[in-house]
């Protein structure tokens, strides 16, 4: 393993020792399965709050809504500060959180995530009906 690769898992190790986790980037499927599970092992590890750092530009609205239901799902408080941003999906995430914080330089871009689909007419209109769902569900 080299050098940077093994400090970045070192601060990680240490963090989650902490009981903190780190959502940065773009909010995709990857991103959350690794931060469900992170959060899912720190619920079964202990009663303490879980600390959810949050800096995550765009994303899909499946992957928060994963991120979105694992935290109500647990039995420990999660909270999440935003350091950076929180641009579309990852709003939400902030949102079902215990409590919300946001740095004195952070800012939060709600808008509708970017996506792309194709297909024939019946399948377009299948995803424009599932995808304003989600969206529904996501606002409210």
């Amino acid at each position: 393993m080299n050098e940077p690769m093994a400090l970045s898992e070192l601060v990680r190790a240490r963090l989650f020792d902490q009981r903190i986790v780190s959502l940065r980037g773009v909010l995709d499927d990857e991103l959350a399965g690794l931060v469900c599970a992170q959060l899912m092992t720190l619920d079964a590890s202990g009663d303490d709050s879980v600390t959810l750092f949050v800096d995550s530009g765009g994303g899909t609205l499946s992957a928060a809504f994963s991120v979105m239901d694992t935290i109500e799902l647990l039995g420990v408080a999660v909270h999440a500060p935003c350091l950076g941003r929180a641009d579309g999906p990852a709003v939400g995430v902030i949102a079902v959180a215990a409590r919300r914080r946001a740095s004195r330089h952070a800012r939060f871009h709600l808008l509708a995530p970017r996506t792309s689909v194709a297909g024939t007419a019946g399948d377009l209109e299948r995803w424009v009906s599932h995808h304003q769902q989600q969206l529904d569900d996501f606002v409210t």
